[in-house]
């Protein structure tokens, strides 16, 4: 038998999560060329934001009200080897139903409804001072 905590615990989740957004929903195709982290969206997305975080402590972030954002790996810092990760977030123009909770901010509107989000996560290796293309296959050692 199903104890009733545990059910109410279910359904909360379930309500819960309706309204939250799937990991790498946002569409978009990578572009990497040299120190440019890029991306090409497949639709128009807004209040886009790219965040990459590397070694010894690298951050960036950068912020777009939409189109194709990109960002410099060297104009945030040393870009050393080693791997990189990125977040890339947006919103749809698609007003679905906010949580409700108080995320401990003042209400910036009385509305109920807010913009649904969607993200888009990965990494990539830079080796020698430049992203290193996926593509780009070793030639295998012979003995």
């Amino acid at each position: 038998m199903i104890k009733p905590a545990a059910l109410a615990l279910a359904a909360g989740l379930v309500l819960g999560l309706a309204g939250t957004s799937l990991a790498n929903d946002l569409l978009a195709t990578e572009q990497f060329s040299g120190t440019i982290v890029a991306f090409q969206p497949q639709r128009a997305y807004a209040n886009m934001t790219l965040r990459v975080s590397g070694p010894n402590e690298y951050q960036a972030s950068v912020s777009y009200p939409g189109g194709s954002p990109a960002l410099d790996l060297a104009r945030f810092g040393n870009v050393y080897d080693g791997i990189y990760n990125y977040h890339l977030t947006g919103t749809t123009g698609e007003t679905i139903l906010g949580s409700g909770r108080n995320d401990g901010r003042a209400p910036a509107a009385t509305s109920p409804y807010q913009l649904k989000d969607v993200s888009k996560g990965g990494s990539f290796r830079v080796s020698g001072g430049a992203i290193v293309s996926r593509t780009l296959t070793e030639p295998k050692r012979t003995r």
